[in-house]
């Protein structure tokens, strides 16, 4: 009985702490933070040739004005800022009438032309605000369209932005007459400035 006892005894201590158990240590897996966004480069220039005709003949400032005034309207984007007169006056600021019209890559498109009897390396330049018709704005200098052409074809381009730069501002003068300040509008060209955004 004794044995039956002890033998019964040793089974329990065997089941509540074995003898060659073993501990194995849990591999934790190393904390991986995220990528590192690449470091963009970023290439600039102005649209060449915006005072001159497209090449439908079309006067490209009044062509540049007509869009520029469509596309704020459709999308909701106010002209010179979305101030009043009353307000720069009183807050003595200028305002550019498309200081806020930005665009971007599906709304550009390039185009070589190397039969151009100026430039075999030509490029022209096309906006598109309707999704329907591009219309050609000018040209990328010819300073630019070498390197802007080996960054279209070889390099991985992430982002485009391009804006209207000039065109009317509202400034504020002095008027003796009336004797105070009054708005005044000099008209600019209108210009488009373009960044491109490459690793």
């Amino acid at each position: 009985m004794r044995k039956l006892l002890n033998k019964l005894f040793n089974k329990k201590q065997d089941i509540e702490s074995p003898k060659n158990a073993s501990i194995e240590p849990i591999e934790s897996s190393p904390v991986q933070s995220p990528p590192k966004p690449p470091i963009l480069n970023r290439f600039n220039f102005n649209v060449a040739g915006t005072t001159a005709k497209n090449d439908e003949g079309k006067d490209l400032q009044k062509t540049l004005q007509s869009l520029g005034k469509k596309y704020c309207s459709e999308n909701d984007i106010k002209l010179y800022g979305g101030y009043t007169n009353r307000e720069l006056i009183s807050d003595g600021y200028e305002a550019i009438e498309f200081e806020d019209l930005t665009f971007y890559k599906h709304e550009l498109k390039f185009e070589y032309e190397p039969t151009n009897q100026y430039d075999k390396n030509a490029i022209k330049v096309f906006i598109c605000f309707d999704g329907e018709k591009f219309t050609h704005v000018g040209y990328v200098p010819k300073t630019h369209n070498i390197k802007l052409k080996s960054i279209l074809e070889n390099e991985d381009i992430r982002r485009i932005e391009a804006k209207y730069v000039g065109g009317n501002v509202k400034n504020i003068e002095y008027d003796d007459e009336k004797e105070k300040d009054v708005i005044v509008v000099n008209k600019l060209n209108i210009g488009i400035e373009i960044d491109v955004y490459y690793i």
